[in-house]
């Protein structure tokens, strides 16, 4: 079965179009029986910080640093980053999708 990393960030920041794109697209991998969907998301911070504290981690750690360490962590095979932020470097295939 193929592990797929899925990251589930941009859910906390966009409730629209982008947002019901990345539902439709776990749930339809979740259907299918050749794929165990991993969700990823940031981590929350200790206290919850300010919404500009996290977007200062967002871009400076997690999509550089965090989500391949985690996704490697947690076994996936292929990590898909559905909103066009993605780490430049990971141990597995990187999915981008950039939407117009």
């Amino acid at each position: 079965m193929l592990r797929v990393g899925l990251d589930l960030t941009a859910l906390e920041l966009d409730a629209s179009g982008t947002a019901r794109a990345i539902r439709g697209l776990r749930d339809a991998l979740a259907e299918r029986g050749d794929v165990s969907v991993v969700e990823l998301s940031q981590p929350p911070r200790p206290g919850g910080g300010s919404r500009r504290m996290r977007a200062v981690v967002r871009e400076g750690w997690w999509y550089p640093l965090g989500l391949a360490r985690r996704a490697a962590a947690r076994g996936v095979d292929v990590l898909h980053c559905p909103v066009g932020l993605a780490p430049r470097r990971a141990s597995m295939p990187i999915v981008i999708t950039v939407n117009d």
